[in-house]
């Protein structure tokens, strides 16, 4: 099997890092949305890497990414007020995520949020639903189960104001902390 340097900054890398490590399958998305270019998109499983390549490798603009995560992977998308800094309002509102900062792969959101990828083989799958909100202070964390019909937008993606939950046009960006890239 080939083995994908995770670059950050490419889209081709990131969606090879994530679909050759069995994480999660690649999601075409329209240019500068997080909406699905693909009919069928939530049972899509025929990647490989000529087809990564020829989807972002020729224009890497032309489409954004996204990521349907496989079991035993969940993602917590952490939607923080405007105005606040994320760092801070998560230290206050939900501490417990903190320490994971420093042990997977995480992304800042254009909006001023974050999205962190973990491994959670110990899950009752079965019981959880594909997307669960939970309040948090005046923010929301969401929690996106593997294995379920929903999608993430990652980075080094570009979204416009108009698609944006708070008008923000921007580029979501990665972030590796000290436990560095996830692994099965």
């Amino acid at each position: 099997m080939h083995v994908t340097i995770f670059d950050p900054k490419c889209k081709v890398s990131v969606a090879l890092y994530f679909w050759e490590n069995r994480i999660a399958v690649p999601v075409i998305l329209k240019p500068g949305t997080k909406v699905p270019a693909q009919k069928g998109w939530q049972k899509l499983e025929h990647w490989n890497a000529d087809l990564i390549l020829d989807t972002w490798g020729s224009d890497p603009h032309r489409w954004n990414l996204g990521l349907r995560l496989l079991p035993p992977y969940v993602a917590i998308d952490v939607d923080v007020p405007p105005g606040e800094i994320w760092s801070d309002w998560l230290a206050e509102n939900a501490p417990q995520l903190c320490p994971l900062l420093t042990q997977t792969i995480w992304q800042t959101t254009p909006g001023g949020g974050l999205h962190l990828i973990l491994r959670c083989p110990d899950l009752n799958w079965k019981e959880l639903s594909a997307r669960q909100s939970f309040p948090a202070g005046d923010g929301k964390l969401e929690l996106f189960v593997g294995g379920q019909p929903h999608q993430i937008v990652v980075g080094p993606s570009e979204i416009s104001a108009e698609h944006s939950k708070t008008g923000k046009a921007g580029t979501y960006r990665w972030r590796v902390g000290g436990g560095g890239i996830l692994k099965n």
